[in-house]
């Protein structure tokens, strides 16, 4: 789950659990608040999530599936409660296959959801500078190193934003 995601729930007073293939993308989420990480390659991963919800019930109330991953709706599915939610952001070719069985007697409600519109984006850079959310910066390049700043971003291992500075000198890397 990316920070500003855990960054607003947290704002919203909801406890949550990170769940990434890396454990970079894990030490991250709890830097910007998540109680806890579960790798999602473990073979207990749905236990572990649930084990988290204990306090409250067997197993979370939503899970935010951002990767679009069939291995991680299953790992979804299994971490929610009976009449947990799953809301679904991330997209790939993959067609998940979730066991309808599971669906109608657990009584999961899937929900899709889109990154936003204009007022979204508004919405969140006032939430920025209030300094409610703090996107991780990566890295930063000057408008003259713009073609670099483009080969970092396509290894698709950036943990955070890539800035371009229209009015800088320097390269700084985190």
């Amino acid at each position: 789950m990316p920070s500003r995601s855990i960054q607003l729930l947290r704002a919203a007073g909801v406890r949550t659990v990170a769940v990434s293939r890396s454990m970079e993308s894990l030490e991250l989420a709890v830097e910007a608040g998540a109680e806890a990480g579960v790798c999602a390659g473990e073979t207990d991963a749905a236990e572990r999530i649930r084990e988290f919800a204990a306090r409250e019930r067997n197993g979370v109330h939503c899970a935010f599936e951002m990767v679009g991953l069939a291995r991680t709706m299953e790992l979804a599915a299994n971490a929610v409660m009976r009449g947990g939610r799953i809301v679904v952001v991330g997209e790939e070719v993959e067609f998940p296959a979730i066991d309808t069985i599971r669906i109608a007697q657990r009584e999961l409600q899937i929900l899709g959801s889109r990154n936003g519109g204009v007022q979204d984006a508004v919405d969140a850079l006032g939430m920025i500078a209030r300094g409610i959310i703090r996107p991780p910066i990566a890295a930063r390049f000057p408008l003259a190193q713009i073609n670099e700043a483009l080969a970092v971003v396509r290894t698709g291992c950036v943990h955070g934003r890539v800035i371009v500075d229209v009015g800088g000198a320097g390269t700084e890397r985190s």
